[in-house]
This record gives structure tokens, C-alpha cells and sequence, in this order.
């Protein structure tokens, strides 16, 4: 066998070079990606319940939206966290499923489920998970937790920029909360000067969210007309809420 081959030593020498310039053209033409694309069957529902304890979001909202997609065909799994006035729930579809129709089961499961939340429960929100395109993460890190909510703005900013460019679909900030700003009422003064609490909150609105009053032309530009609002947190000190009249 050895012999036959060295006889015909030319023809084998043709055939590693074919074999070895296909190979090196192949490679070459494969496209190669740092992160490949991958599929993911998969989503999240998530629920907020402002400030329940544990046991309460558990309770009132975890345990139902679970019995109901206990009943749905075409879940794989199904896994959930309650946390302090927050509902988290992950799951998986079967493979061979159509995940789009299991995912419509699943809204209205939950649909059905909220008609039964407290009335403070905020609408849950049932998002797909997408894997059809490269993960890309960045984490800004501080010792102090305030420095990060200064950057908010700056955030997303760059989130605008980086959405700007061409093949990115959509860009996340996560872990950066909304600032909220806690009112404590005084009942006793408020039953004394016979004041509600619907029209202290409706008095809190329009003067932080005015009704916009339309447009006017004027001078050949078109005017947005608007009333003067406090726009600081301090002058909330200022908002009077109603009259008192001693008789």
C-alpha cells in the first residue's frame, strides 16, 4: 500500500493542496461572531405591589398568577420571587412550541389573575425574552449610591446615542430607580380644616402636571401656552390645598 502510494506520489500531493486551499477558503468564509445569535423560549412577568411586605406580594399575587399558568399547555418550567413590593416570575416554553401562541395564553392568564389584586397592584408586565441578537453589558460600580442616580440623565443620553446606531434594536438601563418622594399627611389637621386627602393629591397634580392650555400664533410663531407651576420639591411648602374660614 505504502509503495502504491509513493509511485503516485504527484496525484496525492494535488489532492492535499485541493483539500487543504477548500479548507482554508471555507474557514475564511464562515461568519464569525464574538457573540453568536442564539434563541430563547423564554419570559418574564413581573408585577409591582408598592410597599408590600414579602408575604403579601407572595400571597396575593406570586400564588395566583402561578395557579393560572399551571393550567396553560406549552410551559416547560416555570420559577418565581416575591420580594418586598415586587412579583417576579421567569418561564420557559417547550421546545417545539409555538411561543407566541403560549405567550398570548400567558397575558390573559394574567389578565385573569389581576381582577383579582388589590386595587394598588400596578398592571403586570409580561415581557418575551429575546435572544435573536449579541448581548452586550456594562456596569457602572460607586460606593455611593447617589453618585449613580446623578448619571441618570447621562445614561440616557448615551442610551439615545448607542440606539442611534445602525443594527442595535434596543438598549436597557437597569438598577438605576426613579426618585420618589414620600408625603406624610397630618390626619388631625387635615380632619380639623376639613380637608381631603383626593383633593390634596388632586391639588399635587396640576400643579406639578398642569393640563396643557393649547397654542397661540403669535408674531408669526405658534406659542404654547401654559400656566406658571412649581417645579421644585420645595415648594411643595407653598401649594395650598383649600380655605379655611372661622365662623
Amino acid at each position: 500500500m505504502l509503495s502504491w502510494m509513493l509511485k503516485r506520489s504527484k496525484i496525492f500531493m494535488v489532492l492535499f493542496l485541493l483539500c487543504l486551499i477548500v479548507g482554508i477558503y471555507t474557514f475564511i468564509s464562515l461568519p464569525q461572531r464574538e457573540l453568536p445569535e442564539f434563541s430563547v423560549n423564554a419570559g418574564t412577568i413581573t408585577t409591582i405591589y408598592p410597599g408590600a411586605t414579602v408575604q403579601a406580594v407572595e400571597r396575593d399575587i406570586t400564588n395566583p398568577i402561578e395557579e393560572k399558568l399551571s393550567s396553560i399547555d406549552g410551559i416547560d418550567e416555570y420559577s418565581s420571587s416575591s420580594a418586598a413590593g415586587v412579583s417576579s416570575i421567569i418561564l420557559t416554553v417547550e421546545d417545539g412550541q409555538d411561543k407566541n401562541e403560549v405567550f398570548s395564553n400567558v397575558r390573559q392568564a394574567v389578565s385573569d389573575a389581576a381582577s383579582t389584586f388589590p386595587d394598588s397592584v400596578t398592571e403586570p408586565n409580561v415581557t418575551i425574552i429575546s435572544g435573536g441578537t449579541a448581548i452586550s453589558s456594562y456596569t457602572l460600580t460607586s460606593d455611593n449610591r447617589n453618585e449613580l442616580s446623578d448619571l441618570k440623565d447621562e445614561m440616557a443620553r448615551w442610551k439615545e446615542e448607542i440606539e442611534s446606531i445602525p443594527g442595535v434594536s434596543m438598549v436597557q438601563i437597569k438598577g438605576v430607580t426613579d426618585e420618589q418622594i414620600t408625603i406624610n399627611l397630618d390626619s388631625e389637621k387635615l380632619s380639623e380644616y376639613g380637608i381631603q386627602f383626593p383633593t390634596i393629591l388632586t391639588s399635587i397634580n396640576e400643579e406639578f402636571s398642569p393640563t396643557p392650555l393649547g397654542k397661540k400664533e403669535q408674531d408669526g410663531q405658534i406659542v404654547q401656552l401654559a400656566i406658571d407651576s412649581y417645579g421644585q420639591i420645595e415648594e411643595l411648602k407653598k401649594l395650598i390645598c383649600g380655605h379655611f374660614h372661622r365662623w
